[in-house]
């Protein structure tokens, strides 16, 4: 046996956490939808288990994926969505309403700050019709 239960779901977790905060990379890069990724990653299987703090680990790992999910939401094409910005010494990341911001929270920090905007943004994409998404490149 090559591990536990318990284990193997950590290793797919991980995995599916890692190609999630890959997605602006991957989408940049290739020919698929947001959504097509998000399907791809098997996130939606797992949703309930992806939290933050999963989320800012992975980007802790690769700091090169923030600067890829702010180029992400700074080449967002809509008046609706999640957005993430830096402003001086503060991150933070809130939603957007037509011309209506809301800032959601604050933080200190790039990584924190991505982590909660990847974790509502992939939210948001997972509950698009499969194959459709933001128009970010």
């Amino acid at each position: 046996m090559t591990g536990t239960n318990e284990e193997l779901r950590d290793r797919h977790l991980d995995a599916v956490v890692e190609a999630v905060c890959r997605l602006p990379i991957d989408f940049r890069h290739g020919d698929e939808a947001p959504t097509q990724l998000i399907a791809k990653s098997g996130y939606r299987g797992v949703r309930d288990l992806v939290s933050e703090d999963r989320i800012a680990a992975c980007l802790s790992a690769h700091p090169d994926w923030i600067r890829a999910w702010i180029t992400w939401s700074e080449d967002k094409r809509t008046s609706t969505g999640w957005f993430l910005e830096e402003d001086g010494d503060v991150w933070v990341v809130g939603y957007l309403d037509r011309s209506r911001r809301s800032p959601e929270r604050a933080f200190g920090g790039p990584v924190a700050a991505c982590a909660a905007f990847v974790a509502r943004e992939i939210e948001d994409i997972a509950s698009l019709p499969f194959g459709a998404g933001p128009p970010t490149r």
